[in-house]
């Protein structure tokens, strides 16, 4: 994704230095004389917000589940690891019924 990044902000630089384009298969040209500031400072910030926000890592929060009680928590609800209700260590909700297979039909049974 950073190289389309990087090259939407190229299209925004060339919009800046260079406002009629030129060529392609039909043979057109298209002035932007008149638009190609604004529309070229528009495009180099979208490609620039594009490339920090692709670099920055992604923070997205796994949740915990309690096996007693089968809730399930953030990790800041949780500070010290336990379930708030049962004081039992919880454990990471991805792939939790992998681990404890017998736990996966009990909540449709009752």
């Amino acid at each position: 994704m950073a190289l389309l990044d990087i090259g939407i902000i190229a299209v925004g630089l060339r919009l800046l230095r260079d406002p009629i384009f030129c060529g392609g298969k039909f043979d057109y040209c298209t002035d932007l004389s008149g638009y190609n500031v604004p529309l070229g400072i528009v495009v180099i910030m979208y490609g620039a917000y594009a490339l920090t926000a692709d670099m920055l890592p992604n923070h997205k929060e796994s949740l915990l589940l309690c096996p007693k009680c089968e809730s399930t928590f953030r990790h800041s609800q949780t500070p010290d690891g336990k379930c708030p209700s049962c004081k039992v260590d919880v454990e990471p909700l991805e792939g939790f019924y992998k681990r404890h297979p017998e736990k996966k039909g009990e909540k449709q049974k009752l």
